[in-house]
C-alpha cells in the first residue's frame, strides 16, 4: 500500500486503488490519515464550489485537498511530493487529453491513449486554483526549506543519468538550444579530479587549534563521571561533496583523561586517526591586497569585484557554521584506525567551539595579476554559482561553475539550473574527459561578429556582417564593402580597344561564412557583364574608313573554401578570419551573338588584350586575428593556476553554444 508523510512526519497517509490522473485524484474509500491529524483551512474557488486544503500544522506541507464539487466529492486530491516511493512517479499515464494541443518540447507518452477532447473520468474536474498569498496558510518552519532542499535533491537523483555521456552523445545532444542556463560561461570539473588538485593549492590561514571541554557521562548505577578533552585540531582540508557543500577535515590529536568528584585517572592519548569532520555551505569573500574583506553572500551566487580587476587580487573563500541550520558535525575514523568510545556524543562540543571561535574558516587562494595580450578578449568572472551534477548511484559526479563575464552586457542566469540533452538529464562532461567548458552562444556569436568586422581590405572596413538563425554551429551573411570599378583604353596594331568604365556592386550577393566546429566555409556566386570595343581606322583606295568589332563578356565570380577557422590552447581561442586572394574563382564567357548582332559586328569571342586584361584583375584579401581567453573562468578556485589540460585534438566544438573538453590536470604537475 504506498503511503507518504509531511516533512516531519507527524502526519502519515495511506491509501489503495490506482490514481486517475497525474495530481494523484484517490478514491476516498481507499484512502486514510494513518498518523496525526491534519490542520485544515477551506477556500472558496472561482466556481463558487469550497475547497478544503488539509495540512500538517508543524511544518506546513500541503497533504491533500477535498472539493465540495459534485465530481470531486468522492475523491481525495492527493500530493504526489509526499509521497514516500517517488518511483509512483514513473508511471507514464494511459491516457493523454487535448493531444493537439501538445507543446512542441512535449514527447508523446508510448502506449497512452491520445485524445482530443476531455475523457469520462476527469470530464467535469475544475482547474486547481492557485493558492492565494496571506490566506490563512499556517507559517511554515523557515528550516524546513533547508530540509526540503535536501529531500528535492533526493528526488532529482532519482533522475539522474546512470552515467557520463559520450562526447558524441554530449555534442549531438547540445544541438538545437543553449545549455548554459542564460549565464555565460559554465566549467565543469569531475569532482574527484577536482579534489586532488585542491588538496594541493589550496593553503588555509587557520593554523592547528587547541581545544578544551569536559562530557558528562553516565557510569555503573547512574553515576556520573566526566571526561576531559584536551584536544589540537589540525589545519583543515578541504574537498567538495556530491551534495553541493564543502567537506572541511581536521586530524585529531591530543589527550583525554576520565574523572569523577574524588579522583583524576590519567591522560590517555588520542589514537591516530580520528578527524572532525564540518560538512558546511559556501560563501564567498572577496578581498585586495592583504587586507580581508567582508564576506558577501549573494542567494548562492559568488561575487567578484569588478572595479578591482586589473589589481592583485586574493579571493577568500569562507564557510560559515552560521549560517545555515544543513552545516553537519561529526567525529570519524579513517579505516583501520582502533576503536574508542571515548568521542561518542561529542560532536556538539567540537560544533560549538567552533561556532564561537571560528565564525569562518578563511581559505586564501594564490593571488592572480590579470594580464591581456593585444586583440584578445579576456573572459573575467563577475558572479558565479556553482551546483554538483552527481551520477545516479553517486559514484562520480561533476562540480559545474555558472559563470557570469564582466561587461558581457548579460545578467545572471536562472537560479536553479540543470543540465538537460535533448535526450534528458545528464552530465556535461563526456566519459573520456575529466572537464569541460561550454561557452553561451550569444557570447560566442559576439565575438566572432567582432572578429569578421575587424578584417580591413584596402584600408577599410571589408565586411558588413549579419547573423543567421541556425540550429547548429554558426552562420553569417556577409557583403563585400568593396566595389569592383574598371575601364580599358588601348591602342594596339590591331585597333583601339575600348572599354567604358563599369562599377560592379557586391550588395546582392552575399558572401556566406558558415562554422561548424573549428572550421570555416565562405561560399559567393557573383555574375555581371561588360561590353568591349575595337576600332580599327584604315585607309583603302585612298579612302579613311573605319571597322568596329565589339562583344560582351559576361563574368562570374564564386568561391567555395573550407578552412581552419578556430583554434584553440589551454588559456584560449582563437579565431582567424581569412579570404586569400587565391580563393576567388573567375570565369569569363563571350556572349554568343545572334544572326543580326553578327551583321552589325559582335563578335563571339574574347580577344587576347582583353583576356590579359581580366587576368590583371584582383579581388580583396584580407584577415583579422581575435582571442577569447577564457582561462580565468577555468580556475575561479585557484586564480592564476593551470587546472585543466585542453584537448586540442578535439578542438572546437559548436553543437549550439560552443563546447570545449579537457582533463584536469595532474597533480603532480602542480607547484
Amino acid at each position: 500500500m504506498p503511503t507518504g508523510s509531511c516533512l516531519c512526519g507527524e502526519i502519515t497517509v495511506a491509501y489503495e486503488g490506482d490514481p486517475v490522473s497525474t495530481v494523484f485524484q484517490i478514491p476516498k474509500t481507499g484512502f486514510s490519515v494513518t498518523k496525526g491529524e491534519p490542520k485544515t483551512w477551506t477556500k472558496v474557488s472561482d466556481h463558487g464550489n469550497e475547497i478544503t486544503n488539509h495540512f500538517c500544522a508543524t511544518c506546513g506541507v500541503l497533504m491533500f485537498k477535498t472539493s465540495g464539487a459534485a465530481v470531486n466529492r468522492e475523491r481525495i486530491g492527493l500530493r504526489a511530493g509526499v509521497l514516500d516511493d517517488q518511483n509512483l512517479l514513473d508511471t507514464p499515464p494511459s491516457v493523454e487529453i487535448y493531444v493537439e494541443r501538445r507543446p512542441q518540447w512535449l514527447k508523446q507518452v508510448e502506449g497512452a491513449m491520445q485524445l482530443n477532447s476531455k475523457f469520462e473520468v476527469v470530464s467535469e474536474v475544475q482547474q486547481i486554483e492557485t493558492e492565494p498569498e496571506n490566506a490563512g496558510q499556517p507559517a511554515r518552519d523557515e528550516k524546513l526549506k533547508f530540509k526540503r532542499l535536501k529531500l528535492v535533491g533526493e528526488s532529482l537523483l532519482e533522475m539522474a543519468p546512470s552515467s557520463l555521456p559520450s562526447l558524441d552523445e554530449l555534442a549531438e545532444g547540445m544541438k538545437g538550444s543553449g545549455k548554459t542556463e542564460k549565464w555565460d560561461v559554465v566549467v565543469s570539473y569531475s569532482i574527484a579530479k577536482l579534489n586532488a588538485v585542491l588538496q594541493k593549492l589550496w593553503k588555509s590561514d587557520s593554523a592547528s587549534k587547541k581545544v578544551k571541554f569536559s562530557k558528562e557521562r553516565e557510569g555503573p548505577g547512574h553515576t556520573k563521571f566526566w571526561t576531559d578533552f584536551n584536544v589540537t585540531l589540525a589545519t583543515p582540508t578541504l574537498s567538495f561533496t556530491l551534495t553541493k557543500n564543502a567537506c572541511l577535515k581536521m586530524d585529531l590529536s591530543g589527550t583525554y583523561h576520565d574523572r569523577t568528584d574524588s579522583q583524576t585517572y590519567k591522560d590517555e592519548d588520542i589514537p591516530s586517526g580520528y578527524y572532525f569532520e564540518a560538512t558546511v555551505p559556501i560563501i564567498c569573500v572577496s578581498a585586495d591586497g592583504n587586507k580581508i574583506g567582508k564576506s558577501e553572500e549573494m542567494d548562492g551566487v559568488l561575487a567578484f569585484d569588478p572595479n578591482k580587476a586589473n589589481e592583485h587580487l586574493h579571493v577568500v573563500f569562507s564557510f560559515d557554521s552560521t549560517k545555515d541550520t544543513t552545516a553537519v558535525f561529526d567525529v570519524k575514523k579513517k579505516d583501520g584506525a582502533t576503536d574508542n568510545d571515548a568521542f561518542v556524543h561529542t560532536s556538539e562540543y567540537f560544533e560549538n567551539w567552533i561556532k564561537s571561535n571560528w565564525n569562518t574558516i578563511q581559505y586564501s587562494l594564490a593571488e592572480v595579476t590579470p594580464t591581456q595580450e593585444d586583440g584578445t578578449q579576456v573572459l573575467t568572472p563577475e558572479h558565479v554559482a556553482f551546483t554538483v551534477y552527481p551520477t545516479r548511484d553517486r559514484s562520480s559526479g561533476c562540480l559545474s561553475l555558472y559563470i557570469k563575464t564582466k561587461g558581457s552586457g548579460n545578467q545572471d542566469g536562472e537560479a536553479t539550473t540543470v543540465f538537460r540533452l535533448s535526450s534528458g538529464e545528464s552530465i556535461p562532461i563526456p566519459s573520456d574527459h575529466t572537464a569541460s567548458i561550454i561557452i553561451r552562444r550569444e557570447l560566442v556569436q559576439k565575438f566572432l561578429s567582432q572578429a569578421i568586422n575587424g578584417a580591413t581590405a584596402y584600408s577599410e572596413k571589408a565586411l558588413t556582417v549579419s547573423p543567421k538563425s541556425t540550429t547548429t554551429g554558426f552562420a553569417y551573411t556577409t557583403k563585400l564593402n568593396t566595389t569592383f570599378r574598371n575601364s580599358l583604353s588601348q591602342h594596339t596594331a590591331l585597333g583601339d580597344y575600348i572599354i567604358r568604365e563599369f562599377d560592379w556592386s557586391f550588395d546582392d550577393s552575399p558572401l556566406n561564412l558558415d562554422i561548424s566546429n573549428n572550421q570555416a566555409r565562405w561560399t559567393m556566386n557573383f555574375e555581371n557583364s561588360f561590353g568591349w570595343l575595337i576600332t580599327r581606322t584604315y585607309v583603302s583606295h585612298g579612302d579613311v574608313k573605319t571597322d568596329n568589332k565589339y562583344g560582351k563578356v559576361n563574368y562570374s565570380l564564386s568561391m567555395d573554401n573550407t578552412s581552419t577557422f578556430m583554434s584553440l590552447d589551454d588559456k584560449k581561442v582563437t579565431a582567424k578570419i581569412e579570404i586569400q586572394k587565391g580563393w576567388w574563382n573567375r570565369k569569363a564567357e563571350a556572349v554568343q551573338p545572334s544572326l543580326s548582332e553578327k551583321l552589325l559586328g559582335m563578335q563571339d569571342y574574347i580577344p587576347d588584350v582583353v583576356r590579359k586584361w581580366m587576368d590583371d584583375w584582383e579581388f580583396p584579401g584580407f584577415s583579422n586575428t581575435l582571442r577569447l581567453d577564457f582561462f580565468a573562468t577555468t580556475n575561479v578556485f585557484a586564480p592564476g593556476k593551470h587546472i585543466i589540460d585542453i584537448d586540442t585534438t578535439v578542438g572546437v566544438l559548436t553543437p549550439y553554444d560552443l563546447l570545449i573538453v579537457g582533463d584536469v590536470t595532474d597533480p603532480s604537475k602542480l607547484k
